[in-house]
C-alpha cells in the first residue's frame, strides 16, 4: 500500500450540525454550481486559501462541498509479482474478517505456560478477542520479511474445472498457460449491415474502404504479428445470427435466428462443447485460413450483440486462464439475448438487460477472461450497458476511428496480464469510513470495500479515501476514544489466480501515526496518489450518475493538488491531472446541462408524469468515467514527460 503521507490526518475541529441535521465540517472546501461551467483546464483563480464553508461569498447557484486533505492510499497490482509464499494457512477474525499479520498484538491465555501455542489476539481492527492455536513459525515476523503475506490458497491440480470433462478433452483445448503473450484472443466482430457504411463518410468513392474492411484490415495484421507464435486466435461475428470461425480448422458453425438466441443456456452449453473443437490449434498453423476467412466476411442484417458476446466470453473461458475477448461494434444490440427484443413481452426488460451483463461479466471474471470493448466514432452503441463487461474483468474501452482500427488493435492487445479473478479487499478500522466509493463495493458500515478487478497487469491501481466517522457514530464503538487514537492499521487482501491456475491471497498490512495538524501531514505528500484517488472518486461519483458531485470533487481536488505542489515535479504532475480529467468533466458538464433541460422539459408538460426522463447518457461520457478511473500513477507521469 502506498501512502500519501506518512500521516493521518485526524482533525482536531469538531463538526457541527446544520439545520437539517447533517454534520458540516469547517475545513470542507466549497464551490458554487457556477464555477463548475467552465473546463476543466482553464486557469484557476486565486487559490491562497480554499473557499471553505465558513467563507461563504454571495452567489446565485448551489454549492458543494468536499472534504479534501491527504487522507488517500493506493494499491498497485505490482505486488502481485512472484514472491515467496508465507507458511501455513491465513488467520482470521472471527468479526471482521482482518488477517493476522506483523503488527497484531498476541498475548497468552491467563493461567497458560509459555510454552502453550494457545494466543489470544485482540483485533486491531475491531478489537474481537479471537483464541488462536500456532506454532511459533507461523505467526508473522518482520524479522523473516514477512510484512507482507502471501498465502497459497489453492494449487491447479486440485481444481475442478467444470469444461475438462475428460482426459481426451483436456489435451485439446484447455491448456495451462505460463507465458502472458500466448494467452488465448478471441475477436469477436459486428458483421451487421452498418458496417458496410465507408469509414470516411465524406469519402464519395463507391469503391472506399467501409468500417469493416478497416477493421478486418486491422484483425488480419495481428494475426500476422502473432504467426509464429502458440497463442490460439479465434473469431466470431454476430449479425442476424452468429457465426463462429474459431480458430479456423473445423467446419464453421452458425446459430440461426430465432429461439436459440433468446435462449442463455443453450448457447452457454453449446459453446462449451464447439469450443473444444474450434479452438485447439496455435495460430502458427491457422494464420493462413483465419486471414482468408476475415477478408471474405461481407456485412449484412441485424445486431444480436448479446449472442455474439455470450459465445465470444464462452468459448475463451474454455481454452485457458487469461484469456482475451475483443468486442468490436457500430451499434447497440437489437436482437437475441441482452437486447430489448428478447424480452419485449416483459415489464421489467430493462433490469433483465443489465442482470444479463452483469451475469456474462461475473462469468468472464470467474474464468480469467478479459473484455475490451471497442466502438466507432459517430456510432451509438449504449456502451453504459456493455461497460460492466469490461469494468467486471479489467478490460479497455474505447472509441475509435475505423482508420485507426489497426494501432488501436496494437495498442489494446500489448497489455499482459500477470494475474486473473482478482478481487481486492481494504479494511479500515472502525473508526474509519470509505468516501466517494461506489456503494455496492461498501460493506460493513463503510469500513469494508470489495473490489472486482478481473485481469490484471502490472500497472493497474486501486486507489480510495477515507475518513474519520462522525461523532455520534463514533460515540457507538465501545472503548473508543479519539484522544488515543494515535495509530491507525489498514489492510488490503487481494485474492487471485496467477495464469498457471494457482489460486494466491496476498495480504499487505500497514499501520500510520495520526496528527491533528493539516500542515504537518502535507509535508511529504505525494501527489500523484492525490491525482489517482482524485480521478478513480469523481470516476465513482458519475458511474452513479452523481454528476455535479462529480465535477465538484474533480474542481476541489484540483485547486488542492495546485495549492500543495511545491516542486516542478509536483507542477507537472497537477498539469498531468488536469489534461487526463478534462474530457470526463466536460463530458460530464453536457450530460448535466442535458438533464436541466429535461427538467424544465418535464415543468412545462402538462398532465401527470409517472416518473421523470433522463436523457440518454451518451458513449462519450461512459468511456472517458471509465477511463478516469483506469488512471494510474504511472499514466500521470508519462503525460509530465510529453
Amino acid at each position: 500500500m502506498d501512502c500519501c503521507s506518512n500521516k493521518v490526518y485526524i482533525k482536531s475541529k469538531a463538526k457541527a450540525k446544520d439545520k437539517e441535521g447533517d454534520y458540516i465540517d469547517p475545513d470542507d472546501w466549497e464551490v458554487n454550481s457556477d464555477e463548475l461551467n467552465r473546463p476543466f483546464d482553464s486557469d484557476d483563480e486565486d487559490i491562497s486559501a480554499p473557499k471553505k464553508v465558513k467563507q461563504r461569498v454571495k452567489k446565485q447557484g448551489r454549492k458543494f462541498k468536499n472534504d479534501v486533505d491527504t487522507n488517500v492510499m493506493k494499491v498497485n497490482m505490482s505486488a502481485l509479482e512472484p514472491e515467496d509464499f508465507t507458511t501455513g494457512d491465513p488467520v482470521f477474525c472471527t468479526n471482521c474478517s482482518a488477517v493476522l499479520n506483523v503488527h497484531s498484538h498476541l498475548e497468552q491465555p491467563e493461567g497458560e505456560g509459555d510454552d502453550n501455542e494457545s494466543r489470544v489476539w485482540i483485533c486491531e481492527f475491531c478489537n474481537n478477542k479471537n483464541e488462536i492455536n500456532l506454532d511459533e513459525h507461523e505467526v508473522p515476523d518482520k524479522e523473516r520479511g514477512e510484512s507482507n503475506l502471501n498465502y497459497i490458497l489453492e494449487m491447479p491440480e486440485g481444481e475442478a474445472n467444470e469444461y475438462k470433462q475428460d482426459e481426451e478433452v483436456k489435451g485439446s483445448a484447455a491448456t495451462s498457460i505460463d507465458d502472458a503473450s500466448e494467452t488465448p484472443l478471441i475477436f469477436c466482430i459486428d458483421m451487421s449491415s452498418s458496417m458496410n457504411t465507408p469509414a470516411n463518410k465524406n469519402d464519395q468513392n463507391p469503391n472506399a474502404p467501409t468500417r469493416y474492411d478497416c477493421i478486418a484490415q486491422g484483425i488480419c495484421n495481428q494475426i500476422e504479428a502473432f504467426k509464429e507464435t502458440n497463442k490460439k486466435i479465434g473469431i466470431v461475428y454476430f449479425c442476424s445470427y452468429v457465426g463462429i470461425y474459431g480458430d479456423g480448422t473445423g467446419k464453421p458453425k452458425g446459430i440461426k435466428p430465432g429461439k436459440a438466441l433468446n435462449d442463455e443456456k443453450y448457447l452457454y452449453d453449446s459453446m462449451k462443447k464447439l469450443a473444444m473443437t474450434h479452438m485447439s490449434q496455435p495460430v502458427s498453423l491457422t494464420h493462413e485460413k483465419l486471414t482468408a476467412m476475415v477478408k471474405k466476411m461481407k456485412p449484412r442484417g441485424m445486431t444480436a450483440l448479446g449472442p455474439g458476446a455470450l459465445t465470444a466470453i464462452t468459448m475463451a473461458g474454455v481454452v485457458g486462464n487469461g484469456a482475451t475477448v475483443v468486442i468490436c461494434t457500430d451499434g447497440q444490440t437489437n436482437l437475441g439475448v441482452g437486447s430489448q427484443d428478447a424480452y419485449k413481452e416483459t415489464s421489467d426488460w430493462k433490469e433483465r438487460v443489465d442482470k444479463f451483463y452483469e451475469d456474462l461479466a461475473d462469468n468472464a471474471n470467474k474464468h480469467g477472461v478479459t473484455v475490451n470493448l471497442m466502438s466507432l466514432k459517430g456510432c451509438y452503441c449504449n456502451l453504459n450497458n456493455l461497460i460492466v463487461l469490461s469494468e467486471e474483468t479489467g478490460g479497455q474501452v474505447n472509441i475509435i476511428d475505423p482508420q485507426d482500427a489497426n494501432n488501436e488493435f496494437e495498442t489494446m492487445l500489448q497489455v499482459k496480464p500477470i494475474a486473473t479473478n482478482v478481487t481486492v479487499k481494504v479494511r479500515l478500522h472502525q473508526a474509519l469510513e470509505f468516501k466517494n466509493e461506489l456503494s455496492k463495493n461498501l460493506s460493513a458500515d463503510k469500513t469494508l470495500m470489495t473490489k472486482k478487478l478481473g485481469n490484471v497487469d502490472s500497472q493497474t491501481e486501486v486507489a480510495f479515501g477515507y475518513r474519520l466517522k462522525d461523532p455520534d457514530q463514533l460515540a457507538l464503538i465501545k472503548g473508543f476514544n479519539i484522544e488515543e487514537f494515535s495509530k491507525i492499521p489498514f489492510q488490503t487482501q487481494i485474492e487471485y489466480c496467477r495464469l498457471d491456475g494457482t489460486k494466491y491471497l496476498r495480504v499487505i498490512s500497514t499501520v500510520l501515526e495520526t496528527s491533528p495538524d493539516a500542515e504537518e501531514v502535507k509535508q511529504d505528500v505525494n501527489i500523484g496518489i492525490v491525482a489517482v484517488s482524485a480521478a478513480q472518486q469523481a470516476s465513482n461519483l458519475a458511474r452513479e450518475g452523481r454528476f455535479r458531485e462529480a465535477q465538484a470533487l474533480s474542481y476541489n481536488k484540483k485547486k488542492f493538488i495546485k495549492k500543495i505542489a511545491k516542486t516542478e515535479e509536483d507542477t507537472a504532475m497537477y498539469k498531468a491531472f488536469k489534461d487526463s480529467m478534462k474530457q470526463m468533466y466536460n463530458e460530464v458538464n453536457e450530460q448535466r446541462k442535458k438533464e436541466d433541460m429535461a427538467k424544465v422539459l418535464l415543468r412545462r408538460k402538462k398532465g401527470p408524469v409517472s416518473h421523470p426522463v433522463r436523457p440518454v447518457q451518451s458513449d462519450a461520457l461512459t468511456m472517458n468515467v471509465y477511463k478516469a478511473r483506469s488512471i494510474t500513477h504511472n499514466t500521470l507521469l508519462m503525460r509530465t514527460q510529453k
